[in-house]
């Protein structure tokens, strides 16, 4: 899982000029179409980070507003097609339908993080046993979300190696073994 901005852009359609659900729609796909290395990735979310109307920032949605020009940048968070397809068929053969896919860093984050803490910017990082995942946010919007293929497992062999000891010595939860305390002198 990875994700990836691009710029789009979409003139107004309507001749009043107002911006409608449909050019903002419109601007979001251009974005799509100018993403690069898409072989073999699904897109799982498409999220605006931010508008210019005729050049001109916009503060929160321009729905409404008068323009020609829409410009957007957009997140997309994107998957493997051939590992979404394996993950959605394994849980339907268990019995259960698929609804909607949700990165995990995003639905982790809605649950760890408040939204004081998404909107200010923070980092969410999720250390698994083979991945690491982690989820930038600033303004409230997940802005960058990668998986990385390091995890506890590998810290544990790095453990092992670097102080040389068993696998199992290492990956103790309770790490008293490794770091002992200096004995005080008194008197």
């Amino acid at each position: 899982m990875e994700s990836k901005t691009a710029d789009g852009s979409a003139l107004v359609s309507k001749v009043d000029l107002e911006i409608t659900a449909n050019d903002i729609k419109r601007a979001i796909d251009d974005s799509e179409n100018n993403l690069t290395d898409m072989a073999n990735r699904h897109i799982l979310h498409r999220m605006p980070l931010g508008f210019k109307l005729d050049g001109k920032k916009v503060l929160g949605q321009p729905e409404g507003m008068r323009g020609s020009k829409l410009e957007v940048k957009t997140n997309f968070v994107l998957y493997s097609k051939l590992h979404l397809k394996d993950f959605v068929t394994l849980v339907e053969e268990l019995g259960l339908i698929v609804e909607d896919v949700v990165a995990s860093p995003l639905a982790s984050s809605m649950v760890v993080l408040t939204k004081v803490q998404r909107t200010s910017g923070c980092v969410l990082v999720n250390i698994g046993s083979q991945t690491t995942t982690i989820a930038v946010f600033e303004e409230n919007l997940p802005i960058s979300v990668h998986t990385f293929p390091l995890g506890s497992t590998d810290i544990t062999n790095d453990i092992a190696l670097g102080f040389k000891i068993p696998l199992e010595e290492a990956s103790e939860s309770n790490d008293t073994k490794l770091i002992r305390p200096v004995p005080r002198k008194t008197g």
